[in-house]
């Protein structure tokens, strides 16, 4: 898995930390074509979540581009 990378996502909210797959940096970025960057304000949002759920597991990737750094994730997360 990449250690970041970037990517147009949708995020998920109230995530604990330790299920949080990544989680914005102190350089972290919002990038548009219509805005200069900024700084992202909120750092406990993130793109993807992975967590124990009963007897099994479930994922979230909010990755809306497919990313070439996405694949190994998901594929992490299946166990592959």
């Amino acid at each position: 898995m990449a250690s970041s990378y970037s990517q147009k996502a949708l995020h998920l909210a109230n995530v604990t930390y330790d299920d949080a797959v990544y989680l914005p940096g102190d350089d972290s970025v919002v990038e548009s074509n219509l805005f200069g960057p900024r700084r992202v304000s909120d750092r406990t949002e993130t793109p993807a979540a992975f967590t124990k759920v009963g007897e099994g597991k479930i994922g979230y990737v909010g990755d809306v581009n497919n990313e070439g750094e996405t694949t190994p994730m998901v594929l992490g997360m299946c166990g592959l």
